[in-house]
């Protein structure tokens, strides 16, 4: 009997490729991951206009990639002040990492996500529970 082959999703990937995930312990990204899932599961009892607001939040939320070159002039500066102008680009990441400041591609499955909730890919919705068809949908 053939065994049946496992595509994986376009968010799986993106998180395997994601460079920075990689470059953040282990601890914080599963921090991240649980809001994110914690935060769809909350919304997956919501009405459609708490999902659209939702979505509008995504869209103003600043991704790392983001808040690091828009930032690092700022950044640098501050290393300065606190007296290590040695600190590394990872020690940077880190504290935003911390401060939940999201990946693009995390924002993204957050946004896969609640489109699913939304309807939007029905024969995915149409499963016993919605919630739990959003993140598989992740």
């Amino acid at each position: 009997m053939p065994t049946p082959e496992f595509r994986e999703s376009t968010a799986t990937i993106a998180k395997k490729n994601d460079r920075i995930r990689a470059a953040t312990p282990g601890e914080i990204n599963a921090r991240i991951d649980k809001d994110t899932e914690m935060r769809v599961w909350w919304h997956a009892t919501r009405s459609r206009d708490d999902l659209a607001k939702r979505q509008q939040e995504l869209d103003r939320e600043p991704c790392i990639e983001r808040v690091l070159s828009e930032n690092v002039s700022l950044l640098a500066l501050t290393g300065n002040l606190l007296g290590t102008p040695h600190a590394s680009g990872k020690d940077v990441l880190l504290m935003l990492r911390r401060l939940h400041v999201r990946t693009t591609s995390e924002i993204e499955a957050e946004r896969h996500a609640l489109k699913v909730l939304e309807g939007y890919f029905a024969q995915v919705s149409q499963t016993a529970d919605v919630g739990e068809a959003a993140l598989a949908a992740r």
